[in-house]
């Protein structure tokens, strides 16, 4: 009986790391739809729609790899399954985190999607801190992931991941120029004289990073 129990994965669900795999699986998933859907009434190409999405992938698995797989795709888990890399329990359960994760990425695209072509200037300040968000969240993501010497990922491939973690969301949302840096708006404010909003890409940026620094810290950070 014990070893049926170990072969579907109930021994998995004995410890807390299965729920920081769950997690890691509903939030990526979560993160990936969120950005990738905001965009969609941009007038992108389809060049510009598979860079978007490859970019936000490698983001989401270099967030993410190390906790979960960062599979955000039911058959990506059930891939895994069938070669034995996860036993069926816990595939059922990432597929159903995966499903909940994309549900709440909907719901919240639909709330900072741009709705025309005009792009930034034209978006509610809550939008814009919305994306402030939400992009800066990915960003300090990998950024805190990089580092963490118990995870090796260090030197040019660390420095690739946070470039990409920076264009993946400018590919998925192109009507909108996104800070995620509170100083290079400052600096841009300070060149054109203009300090409409200002505030939105410090708040935005900044509450982004808290968020992503908690997550790591508490949840996805190598035990």
């Amino acid at each position: 009986m014990g070893s049926f129990s170990e072969a579907i994965g109930v021994t998995d669900f004995q410890d807390c790391n299965i729920l920081r795999r769950l997690f890691s699986e509903l939030l990526g998933t979560f993160v990936y739809i969120s950005i990738l859907l905001s965009g969609l009434s941009s007038a992108d190409s389809a060049v510009v729609n598979a860079l978007a999405t490859g970019l936000l992938v490698a983001s989401i698995v270099a967030i993410f790899g190390h906790v979960s797989g960062g599979h955000i795709n039911p058959a990506i888990t059930i891939g895994a399954l069938v070669c034995d890399q996860i036993t069926l329990l816990p595939a059922i359960f990432y597929i159903l985190a995966q499903v909940i994760g994309a549900v709440l990425g909907v719901l919240v695209a639909r709330l900072l999607s741009l709705k025309s072509p005009e792009g930034t200037d034209s978006l509610e300040l809550w939008k814009k801190f919305g994306l402030e968000t939400l992009f800066s969240f990915l960003l300090v993501s990998v950024a805190v992931s990089v580092p963490d010497f118990r995870r090796g990922s260090t030197g040019l491939a660390g420095a690739l991941a946070i470039g990409v973690s920076i264009i993946a969301p400018l590919c998925a949302i192109t009507n909108y120029r996104g800070s995620m840096n509170p100083v290079r708006s400052l600096a841009v404010s300070m060149f054109c004289r203009d300090f409409t909003s200002h505030w939105v890409f410090w708040a935005g940026p900044i509450l982004g990073g808290i968020l992503a620094g908690l997550v790591y810290r508490f949840i996805l950070t190598v035990r």
